[in-house]
């Protein structure tokens, strides 16, 4: 495990290159190759009279997607430079009777997001698997709408959010052609600083704000995004 960790680690700072096999016509992350891919994740969850240790809930619905483009240029084997644009949503809405009264609570957030990143590749063996890593500086933007039901009397939030992560991405790239591979990554760690306001019913005088630092080194499995790599020379 220690060893794995700092091979992840130590990927940005690595320039490695190896043998690939004889049926590749040419090395896809040999330097001037460019790189376009995409990757999609996805989360999707409801029930219905669920009991939880705060409150019954009715129902609850919640979906959560996200897309992402990157292109990146190869300024050596094995190591790129980039950028990608992300978008995605979050859509949760819950219902639940308090003080006798049945309370609606719908929520949606969206986000934009850019960032740079370098990748590193490690061939393993002389297979079409490759494990890489990729170091991003992420910027996400976000808006967001709530509004609560009970009874007559109705809550609506506006939300607007910015945060900044610098994270490490590990992955595993798997090559069905020196063109094409497909992607499966994770994160393992990740800095970041995440600044949100919200306005309550068009009132200054609810106004707030939440102000949060993270500092994150676990390995999310239930976050594992999917994508598909393709490789040009330039």
């Amino acid at each position: 495990m220690k060893k794995l960790l700092v091979l992840l680690l130590g990927f940005p700072f690595l320039g490695i290159s190896q043998e690939l096999p004889k049926n590749f016509k040419r090395n896809p992350i040999a330097k001037g190759q460019v790189l376009l891919s995409t990757t999609f994740s996805v989360t999707h969850r409801e029930s219905e009279r669920e009991s939880n240790l705060l409150q019954d809930l009715q129902d609850s619905y919640r979906v959560d997607w996200e897309v992402t483009l990157r292109s990146a240029y190869y300024v050596k084997d094995g190591f790129c430079v980039g950028g990608y644009f992300l978008i995605g949503q979050d859509r949760n809405e819950i219902s639940y009777f308090q003080d006798g009264f049945l309370v609606s609570d719908k929520k949606q957030d969206n986000r934009f997001g850019i960032a740079p990143f370098i990748r590193n590749y490690y061939p393993l063996g002389k297979g079409s698997f490759m494990l890489y890593n990729q170091t991003s500086l992420e910027y996400v933007y976000s808006t967001g709408v709530r509004q609560v039901i009970q009874s007559e009397d109705i809550d609506r939030y506006i939300t607007e959010g910015h945060k900044i992560t610098l994270g490490l991405q590990p992955g595993l790239a798997v090559f069905i052609s020196d063109v094409v591979s497909f992607d499966i990554g994770t994160s393992i760690f990740g800095v970041s600083t995440d600044y949100k306001t919200a306005k309550q019913n068009n009132d200054p005088s609810k106004d707030s704000y939440v102000w949060k630092n993270d500092v994150s080194f676990e390995i999310d499995l239930l976050s594992l995004f999917l994508g598909i790599t393709f490789y040009f020379p330039a």
